[in-house]
């Protein structure tokens, strides 16, 4: 399955994912590594491969019938060494899980990388957004900005006009993120 992933042949990744009800850890493991290598956002999210990372979260929203969280990436660079993206996330019932849970995380891939994002509950009441790889996905010189909004409609078809970024000057921007088991830091904070 990692091989039609990576070649491309999705009619074989179909005939084989017929025959399995679900996922061994392993197979789970291959799969993402491929649909990393490939930047293939979109298959990523098809095959659910997005790890739970709390698993609180997890059955709190099933117990909430909580529909799944939708992401989507728009690649916005030029592909040689200008690598830039913006990822729309639509995380249902943000605020009533944010209370009950303190944490929600979101994993998603973008430019050969799987990045998880993790926004966490502060204990003087504030929220703290964390960004980092997760294991095997390469360094990065990160330039960020973020613009949060509140959007009353479902999907994102086209990368959104921010009208107002809001920078993070607490980041290093010089500073390389790596991932989860390499040296240097693991990940940074925007609060």
């Amino acid at each position: 399955m990692y091989w039609a992933i990576v070649n491309n042949r999705g009619e074989a990744l179909a005939a084989f994912s017929a025959f399995i009800p679900k996922f061994s850890s392993v197979c789970t493991s291959g799969l993402r590594l491929a649909c990393m290598f490939t930047s293939n956002h979109a298959l990523f999210m098809q095959l659910n491969l997005g790890r739970v990372i709390n698993p609180k979260d997890d059955s709190l929203r099933h117990f909430l019938h909580c529909p799944p969280d939708e992401v989507e990436v728009h690649n916005t660079g030029n592909g040689l060494r200008h690598i830039q993206f913006v990822a729309c996330f639509g995380i249902k019932m943000f605020k009533k899980c944010m209370l009950m849970t303190q944490e929600l995380s979101v994993e998603f891939v973008a430019e050969r990388r799987i990045w998880l994002l993790r926004v966490q509950a502060v204990p003087d009441g504030r929220w703290c957004i964390v960004k980092s790889f997760v294991q095997h996905s390469s360094p990065a010189c990160l330039d960020v900005a973020l613009a949060l909004g509140v959007h009353l409609n479902s999907g994102c078809a086209t990368p959104p006009q921010l009208e107002q970024d809001v920078q993070m000057p607490d980041i290093d921007r010089t500073g390389v993120l790596t991932s989860i088991g390499s040296s240097g830091p693991l990940d940074s904070t925007i609060s």
